[in-house]
């Protein structure tokens, strides 16, 4: 999504029909690669007493604050900067930076192939 802020807001910004359209595809395709493993992800980070709960509650309660607020945000953006949509582009970048340092510091789940080999397999 940070790599595609920019360029999708200067294509909506051309106001052209087809290239706000490219700027959508461009957008829902983002999203769909940051989708794909998520739900893997998700599950790998909880115990599978507590998998579906703490999956569920985790996506859920992040929609309320990053997803329900960012209309919000981006409405205030606009305002502020009188309708420039660069501010937008980077509080988009800001919010991937985010999910990529705590992506990586959830860290590996799975165990390493030593450990199971010393395990039993297991």
């Amino acid at each position: 999504m940070a790599l595609i802020a920019f360029p999708g807001f200067w294509l909506s910004d051309t106001k052209s029909p087809l290239l706000i359209d490219l700027a959508l595809f461009l957008g829902i395709g983002g999203i769909g690669i940051m989708y794909g493993p998520q739900a893997a992800f998700f599950s790998e980070l909880f115990g599978a007493n507590i998998r579906y709960s703490g999956a569920s509650l985790g996506y859920q309660i992040t929609a309320i604050f990053a997803g329900g607020l960012a209309p919000f945000v981006a409405t205030a953006l606009l305002i502020q900067f009188h309708n420039a949509s660069w501010p937008i582009a980077v509080y988009v970048i800001g919010m991937a930076a985010i999910k990529f340092v705590c992506a990586y510091l959830a860290g590996e789940t799975r165990p390493s192939v030593a450990a199971q080999v010393a395990g039993g397999g297991d």
